[in-house]
């Protein structure tokens, strides 16, 4: 998410390692009319941390379910259930199924232009017109179908999932846009031709977002995003200097059978609801997936994070705030209900604290969850311990979850990082027992004990902002 100037606390700082004094000066020049004037710290190029969300927001855009891409219809999201059907996700992210079939086959791929018309590729690469089944082109050698939201454009480009291996005979471009009755209007760029000439579908392959006269690309097999005008004139391309790119796939040999050999790299592209650019891709050498937010018109990385997961299930509220959500509360047919964090009794550091959360009830919470083989949280922790003295003038309170086994090394680590810092010992249980997913993880609870808002990695300084202006806003709530 990109840092945004706030009415009560002008100008944005970008994510960097900051003392914890000026962090002071920072946090409490946003605080009532009291404010000193602040210090804007600013890294030009430097790109935010987006600090993940996995509490259901109250309204958002779907943009991935389980790695499958939402398409815009109208005030809706449409989107593959990865079972042969398709189901609606409107802004509260309510899911409904929508019949979508074409006659003798299903829909492979979707797009629905401005005027609310559904097009549909079949499986076998014909594209139809989803009202009445009509074939419009027995067979789209691109493979995917793609809307312009801001006109009433069809374009195809080559599917990153739906690959064919065959001999390059006419030529195709990289992409074509349509008129209402499947006829090609025009024609723009040209494929990169690999050395094994069969490849050329899968080298051309990608995800593409249409707007107006730019179309954004993302190459399945290489590290760049590109942006080109319908003229052909590139814009801008962004790369991320990724190790494992491919630079020509190839043929492999698997048990005795040819083997298609490449890496994938750019695994989907969005436009976001305040017209900026998500990317999802493979972390080069390590697991899980990245996000990447990028500015549409500049090609500038705004801000990044890390996902768990290849195939994600992301959305983005209107306030830029990106979700990572649970797709199987998603295909219940309903986001669920915020719970309460449970409350188990656990001894503390120095035994300052109450046993249990219940003794704070009344109060606004915010919890870290930390330990000190979490390189990660020895970063973040200075931070909330800064936290924890500013919110305290709001009667807000901050404290740490430490998941070490051993209290001893628990109290070590505070005391060189953060001296004083109140923290709850769970003994090495508190990943169970509170469905933690990694560490660092931040939670603001409400007044109930309810989780209200989560955090999932290490905060920046950004992200240590956001979290003070949803607590205060909390805490200020009927």
């Amino acid at each position: 998410m990109v840092a945004r100037a706030s009415p009560s606390c002008p100008g944005p700082y970008l994510a960097m390692r900051i003392p914890r004094p000026l962090l002071l000066v920072l946090l409490l020049g946003c605080h009532g009319e009291s404010r000193s004037p602040g210090r804007i710290v600013d890294v030009p190029g430097q790109p935010a941390a987006i600090v993940l969300d996995s509490v259901f927001p109250a309204e958002a855009t779907l943009l991935w379910l389980d790695g499958r891409p939402a398409h815009q219809s109208g005030a809706r999201q449409l989107v593959s259930d990865g079972a042969g059907g398709w189901l609606a996700f409107d802004t509260a992210l309510r899911s409904t199924p929508v019949p979508l079939a074409l006659r003798g086959g299903t829909v492979a791929a979707l797009a629905s232009t401005r005027d609310g018309v559904l097009w549909g590729i079949d499986g076998v690469g014909a594209l139809r017109s989803l009202a009445d089944s009509t074939v419009l082109r027995p067979r789209i050698l691109l493979g995917d179908v793609v809307a312009d939201p801001a006109t009433s454009a069809l374009w195809v480009v080559r599917s990153p999932t739906r690959v064919t291996y065959r001999m390059p005979g006419e030529t195709i471009p990289l992409f074509e846009r349509l008129d209402p009755n499947g006829r090609t209007l025009e024609a723009i760029g040209s494929p990169w031709l690999p050395d094994d000439i069969v490849m050329q579908d899968l080298a051309n392959a990608g995800s593409l977002v249409v707007v107006g006269d730019t179309l954004y690309f993302a190459p399945l097999i290489r590290d760049e995003v590109v942006a080109i005008t319908r003229q052909g004139d590139t814009l801008w391309r962004y790369r991320r200097g990724y190790a494992t790119t491919t630079t020509q796939p190839r043929f492999g040999m698997s048990g005795g059978r040819p083997t298609p050999e490449y890496q994938r790299i750019n695994l989907g592209l969005a436009l976001g609801p305040q017209g900026t650019l998500f990317l999802v891709s493979s972390a080069d050498t390590l697991p899980g997936g990245r996000l990447d937010e990028l500015d549409r018109v500049t090609g500038r990385l705004l801000a990044t994070a890390t996902l768990p997961s290849t195939r994600p299930t992301l959305a983005v509220a209107d306030d830029g705030r990106v979700h990572l959500l649970a797709s199987l509360a998603l295909l219940a047919g309903a986001p669920p209900a915020r719970t309460a964090v449970p409350d188990m009794p656990l001894p503390s550091l120095g035994d300052t604290l109450p046993r249990t959360l219940a003794e704070f009830r009344g109060k606004s919470v915010v919890l870290n969850f930390w330990a000190s083989w979490c390189e990660p949280c020895r970063r973040e922790l200075p931070l909330i311990d800064s936290l924890r003295r500013v919110l305290a003038r709001d009667s807000i309170i901050v404290l740490g979850m430490n998941d070490d086994p051993s209290p001893g090394v628990a109290q070590r680590f505070v005391d060189d990082l953060a001296p004083g810092f109140p923290s709850r010992l769970g003994g090495g249980r508190l990943a169970q027992a509170y469905g933690l997913i990694g560490l660092p993880i931040t939670m603001l609870l409400d007044a109930r004990g309810v989780i209200v808002g989560q955090w999932i990695g290490e905060l920046d300084a950004e992200a240590i902002r956001r979290v003070v202006a949803a607590a205060r806003a909390l805490a200020q709530s009927p």
